[in-house]
């Protein structure tokens, strides 16, 4: 809907609140995240002009679902710059997220300020920038944030290609504009992929054929991701941690996202709350979409299955893969609340989003009351971490190879190679592996998983301790020993 003066400023001043806001509560410190360093690393590769997918981290294919063996490049590019500047410095990576995400409300604004009264956006922009977890991922070093203004500036520029009814004779700069930037949504993360099928089923839906803007726009973004895959090599290895014909897994994924989803309003303190106001809100999203689809159906609709449809068959699954659905939730429960189906009179509308809105705040408030703003947690001490690090930087063979917990954490500041236990069905079988990638030295952590723990203690006599203290314990392997001797418990 068209807007004054007035009202963009009053919006511009909104996101620039929500920054200030996010930077003012920026907390020290970090995680020992292995997915943090696995960009750092490929950040500082970049820099020093050394092979991209060239990290020491070794995929273990027993357990894919850790990490594939090389990142997409879009975020690393992004944290590029940075390490030229200052290194390995958190500051000014954690500031960069925090911009990229005040762009993405910029992105969001226009997206559904078609849609939407100005009251209803300027709602759903403070509603979206103020939600708990947006705000408590600032802190950490993730590709989701910055995945988020990418996703949204390509779902805003499809969309206004439709509007300005662009899609049959497009101009050439625009097409390679919305090509560069569903691209660099799938360099950001992979499934940003799903952009391409999402424009090409809204077109044979709402025209049952291909325009030539989806087809220029798939011809340009195809191509630009196999120049990504010959400059940037490595970056394919998704594909291990995907399991289609696993019915069990995907059902129980399907279970997992839907309860993540249903958390939106979690207030920290009654879950009985919470789950009643989904229940509300989730009818009114449903009478949104329903009609909007009705008018007119828009890529926003048909990118919803597509992104969700992945998820359900790969290995890993965490809250944090929902972040981009939030937005659109809140966006259809606005919808929702204006169209004229369960609500018919302005007053009733407005008494209601009134009501939506003090009841989101106050749930938020909630939830903010519950938050920790000191540093941020640590499973690990820096002092016993950094110590670890440095005796292996020092006393070890560029060369060797170790098996750790976090190896792509451990490869990153030690310049090692390293791999990632998985749980065997016997312990001869974890020998077979090790033995199969050559590792040298074994890392115990205080966040291994308890069937590590008894596999290091029950095989102490083919493990030198070289290196100990309050936290973690390096072993070097002895290899001398048959490998299936090894395989015992101790005492048998």
């Amino acid at each position: 809907m068209t807007r004054n003066r007035v009202e963009n400023m009053i919006v511009l001043a909104l996101i620039l609140a929500i920054g200030v806001m996010y930077f003012a509560t920026m907390r020290e410190g970090h995680d020992w995240s292995g997915d943090s360093a696995h960009h750092y690393h490929h950040a500082r590769n970049i820099v020093s002009g050394i092979a991209y997918d060239e990290t020491g981290y070794i995929m273990n294919p027993q357990f894919p679902g850790l990490s594939p063996q090389s990142y997409p490049p879009g975020y690393p590019l992004l944290l590029a710059p940075l390490v030229h500047w200052f290194g390995f410095d958190l500051t000014p990576m954690k500031i960069e997220i925090i911009i990229l995400f005040m762009a993405f409300l910029v992105a969001f604004d226009f997206l559904v300020r078609e849609n939407l009264s100005f009251r209803s956006t300027a709602a759903a922009i403070a509603i979206v920038g103020l939600w708990p977890y947006y705000w408590k991922f600032k802190d950490f070093t993730f590709s989701d944030i910055p995945f988020l203004p990418f996703l949204f500036i390509a779902l805003f520029l499809m969309d206004r290609a439709y509007r300005r009814e662009l899609a049959d004779r497009p101009p050439p700069t625009y097409v390679v504009l919305v090509s560069f930037s569903l691209w660099f949504a799938y360099a950001t993360r992979t499934i940003g992929l799903v952009l391409v099928p999402a424009l090409l089923l809204h077109d044979l839906i709402r025209f049952r054929k291909l325009t030539r803007f989806a087809l220029g726009v798939t011809a340009g973004t195809l191509l630009l991701v196999v120049l990504q895959e010959i400059v940037f090599s490595g970056t394919r290895t998704y594909m291990a941690q995907v399991e289609v014909f696993d019915l069990a897994a995907i059902r129980y994924r399907a279970v997992r996202y839907a309860f993540w989803l249903s958390t939106v309003w979690k207030n920290g303190h009654s879950r009985a709350l919470a789950r009643a106001f989904f229940l509300l809100t989730s009818v009114l999203a449903a009478v949104g979409c329903v009609a909007t689809v009705r008018r007119k159906i828009t890529v926003l609709e048909t990118f919803v299955p597509l992104y969700m449809a992945p998820l359900l068959v790969f290995e890993g699954n965490t809250s944090r893969y929902i972040f981009p659905l939030i937005p659109q939730y809140v966006f259809y429960v606005l919808i929702g609340i204006e169209k004229k189906v369960l609500i018919r009179t302005e007053r009733t509308r407005q008494v209601v989003f009134a009501v939506f809105v003090l009841l989101v705040l106050a749930s938020f408030g909630a939830t903010y009351t519950t938050f920790d703003y000191g540093a941020v947690g640590r499973e690990m001490s820096d002092v016993e971490a950094e110590g670890l690090f440095a005796y292996v930087r020092e006393e070890t063979d560029p060369s060797d190879i170790f098996v750790a917990r976090k190896p792509r954490l451990l490869a990153f500041h030690t310049d090692r190679s390293a791999t990632v236990y998985h749980e065997p069905v016997d312990d001869a079988d974890l020998w077979a592996y090790l033995r199969s990638v050559d590792v040298s030295y074994v890392v115990r952590a205080p966040n291994d998983l308890d069937f590590f723990r008894r596999f290091v203690d029950a095989h102490q006599d083919r493990l030198e301790l070289v290196y100990s203290n309050s936290q973690f314990a390096l072993y070097k392997i002895n290899w001398t020993e048959p490998t299936e001797d090894a395989s015992l418990p101790a005492g048998q």
